[in-house]
């Protein structure tokens, strides 16, 4: 079975609010045909199937499994590790994208006949976990171009943003940062309720919808990356998609980040305060140097990080 045979594809998961599902979907209707692709909620969607997942959830795991049994697919991507899906026959239709964890059970890693995982860090439990028969391994996060360009600049861009939820380690950096007084407006669900939104009000702001980033990023100059805890190598979708936009970005530094960006001339990074206070002067004062580590950025993400990528590694695997 090759790409151009035109698989019939189904997208099954949730309707995750980071969009990955949505431009997962995007990539493969450009690359197979809008018709060639559907997606398949986890989540119920109309009235009728919230009742019934409420009333009766056997039913409606019943439902999605006896779905896809009966779909004339060839190839269904899975962004959700349910465990109703060890359920499914026919693995070598079956794939699925795993994300930070590598948990899975023997029954659904035996189910699913190519099993890839986003964070490298994960490899040594996910090698013990899934068949090596299934095993796809590494498949990092990326950008959509059709969503992730960049916008229209605002003349007078300043200071630094930060686009995220909040977690344990990015609640302390943040503490620090705003402690040494260096500008940062914080988007995401801190806002009203956490400590840090109370003891620091102005700097704080209401999350926002992914198709609102890019009008953000176009009033600053600097993207603050910081991964949740769970992010053990490599880099989260925010280093892709900020690259896509095209604003300097400063990443805290993971293992493995290296693998996918030039740390010295696209992605400055930092383990320590002094590192992020030296690298965010940097960015501020020297915008020739700051302009640069952005276009080369944007230039790597088009050229080797989009989605269309991913997807085309995933349809090689059965080729």
């Amino acid at each position: 079975m090759t790409r151009s045979s035109k698989l019939q594809v189904v997208v099954v998961g949730k309707p995750w609010r980071g969009g990955l599902y949505a431009y997962l979907i995007a990539a493969l209707r450009d690359t197979l045909g809008h018709a060639n692709v559907r997606w398949l909620s986890t989540k119920p969607r109309t009235l009728r199937e919230r009742w019934l997942a409420h009333s009766n959830p056997q039913s409606w795991a019943n439902h999605l499994i006896r779905t896809l049994e009966q779909s004339p697919h060839d190839l269904a991507i899975f962004t959700e590790k349910s465990p109703i899906f060890a359920a499914l026959s026919r693995p070598e239709r079956n794939m699925l994208w795993m994300f930070d964890s590598a948990e899975i059970t023997p029954d659904l890693a035996a189910a699913m006949g190519h099993i890839f995982i986003s964070d490298s860090g994960y490899l040594h439990e996910f090698n013990a976990n899934v068949p090596a028969a299934h095993n796809a391994g590494f498949l990092p996060l990326a950008m959509l171009p059709a969503m992730h360009h960049r916008p229209p600049r605002v003349r007078d861009r300043h200071g630094m943003c930060f686009i995220g939820n909040h977690s344990p380690k990015r609640d302390a950096w943040l503490e620090t940062i705003l402690e040494n007084q260096l500008a940062c407006s914080v988007y995401g669900n801190y806002y009203p309720k956490t400590s840090l939104a109370k003891r620091y009000p102005r700097q704080f702001h209401p999350g926002i919808r992914n198709e609102a980033m890019a009008q953000v990023y176009a009033r600053y100059a600097i993207s603050l990356n910081i991964h949740a805890d769970v992010v053990r190598e490599a880099t989260n979708m925010r280093s892709f998609e900020a690259a896509g936009y095209g604003i300097p970005q400063l990443v805290e530094y993971r293992p493995g980040l290296e693998k996918l960006f030039d740390l010295t001339h696209e992605l400055p990074t930092f383990t320590s305060m002094e590192e992020l206070t030296a690298q965010h002067a940097r960015l501020l004062t020297d915008s020739a140097w700051a302009q640069r580590v952005a276009e080369n950025a944007h230039a790597r993400v088009l050229s080797e990080h989009t989605y269309h990528h991913r997807v085309a590694v995933m349809l090689a695997r059965l080729d």
